[in-house]
C-alpha cells in the first residue's frame, strides 16, 4: 500500500509547477516492532529527502537521526544560520555522526560503529552494533577508551539538551556560522 501510495502521490506532483523546486522528505517516527529481534533494528528508520532538481541520489548507510533532518534541509538550500537542532547535516561530509536514543531507563549512543549503552551513571554495555546486533559480546574492558568517549558524548549530549530545553534555547553553539 505505501509503495502504491508514494507512486500516486509522486505522479501528481509531478504534474505541479512547484515540484522541481520541492525538497521532499519521508521519514517514520517508530519501526515495525513486531519484526524485530535486535536492540539496533527497534531504532532503524527509514529517512528519504528528495529535491528534483537539487539533491544527486545516492546512498548513506552511517548513523544519522531526526534531529539532522533540520540541518541538512538548510544545506540543501544553503542557508547558512542559527538554526534549533541538536543535529548536525548529513551533506556536511563529517565522519562522526552520533545518534542518542532512550529505551527504558538507559540511554543509547550510536556512532558508526559502536553503540553504549547507559543509564547516565555508569556504562551497562558497549557492542558492536554491526557485528553483534543482540548485544551478547560487552566490549568495554577490551576498549575502554571508545568506551569513555561515547559516555562523555552522552552525558555532555544529555546535559546540553537538557540545559536547552529548560531555557528555550536548542542550539548548539557549534551551530552559529
Amino acid at each position: 500500500y505505501s509503495d502504491f501510495s508514494l507512486k500516486t502521490f509522486f505522479a501528481e506532483a509531478r504534474k505541479e509547477d512547484w515540484y522541481a523546486n520541492t525538497i521532499f522528505i519521508l521519514t517514520g517516527d517508530h519501526p515495525y516492532h513486531s519484526m524485530r529481534n535486535d536492540f539496533v533494528s527497534i531504532f532503524q528508520l527509514p529517512l528519504l529527502i528528495y529535491s528534483p532538481s537539487q539533491a544527486k541520489p545516492e546512498i548513506k548507510t552511517g548513523i544519522a537521526s531526526q534531529v539532522d533532518i533540520l540541518p541538512t534541509i538548510l544545506d540543501l538550500l544553503n542557508c547558512s544560520m542559527i538554526h534549533a537542532s541538536m543535529g548536525s547535516s548529513l551533506l556536511s561530509g563529517k565522519q562522526g555522526h552520533y545518534a542518542v536514543v532512550r529505551h527504558g531507563a538507559e540511554f543509547a549512543v550510536f556512532d558508526n560503529g559502536m553503540v553504549l549503552i547507559s543509564d547516565l551513571e555508569r556504562i551497562n554495555g558497549l557492542y558492536d552494533y554491526r557485528n553483534d546486533g543482540v548485544f551478547k559480546n560487552d566490549l568495554q574492558t577490551a576498549r575502554p577508551e571508545e568506551a569513555r568517549k561515547l559516555f562523555e558524548y552522552l552525558r555532555a549530549y544529555i546535559q546540553q539538551a537538557s540545559y536547552a530545553i529548560a531555557r528555550d534555547r536548542i542550539c548548539r553553539e557549534g551551530d552559529i556560522r
